[in-house]
């Protein structure tokens, strides 16, 4: 790894000081990667001059200065946790109001009417509209002896065979 030094001063020669990054961060882009070795911070904008000494050590050394990328990774991860918390209420609140209205919609429906005491067999009930027994329908027509196949869903007559 090539080991050099360099410094940071503004062009009237004041230094910026140049701390350890103390971390692990690498970079890939365009072909070159690197890894980075330390960071600096500009208050104000202005012209500056880097300062490069030393020689690498078998190969090719290259000073790389540009912005952190940490800002960034941080505002990509918020984004994604504020989002999908948002989801995560957005399907809760939708299944409250799904529940609230099935609900609703099951007290809505008439009251089912009394079955005839035998579906087969003598008949045991008189003749009249009843809860239909394959809950395809709402009601069903009991003949006194079997069930027909006259149907009716709120209020509408309709046939279907048994």
């Amino acid at each position: 790894m090539p080991r050099f030094r360099f410094s940071l001063t503004t062009v009237a020669g004041e230094e910026v000081p140049v701390r350890p990054y103390g971390g692990a961060a690498t970079y890939g882009f365009g072909g070159h990667s690197g890894r980075a070795v330390a960071t600096f911070q500009i208050e104000e904008p202005g012209r500056f001059l880097l300062k490069t000494e030393g020689e690498s050590q078998g190969g090719a050394a290259n000073l790389a200065v540009g912005r952190s990328v940490g800002p960034g990774i941080f505002r990509t991860v918020m984004v994604a946790i504020v989002g999908a918390l948002i989801l995560v209420l957005a399907g809760a609140v939708l299944a409250v109001v799904v529940a609230v209205r099935r609900n609703r919609a099951g007290r809505m429906l008439p009251a089912p009417a009394a079955e005839p005491v035998a579906a087969r067999g003598p008949a045991t009930a008189p003749a009249g509209w009843f809860a239909d027994p394959t809950r395809r329908h709402e009601l069903r027509y009991w003949d006194g002896q079997q069930w027909t196949q006259h149907v009716s869903d709120r209020g509408i007559q309709g046939v279907d065979a048994m």
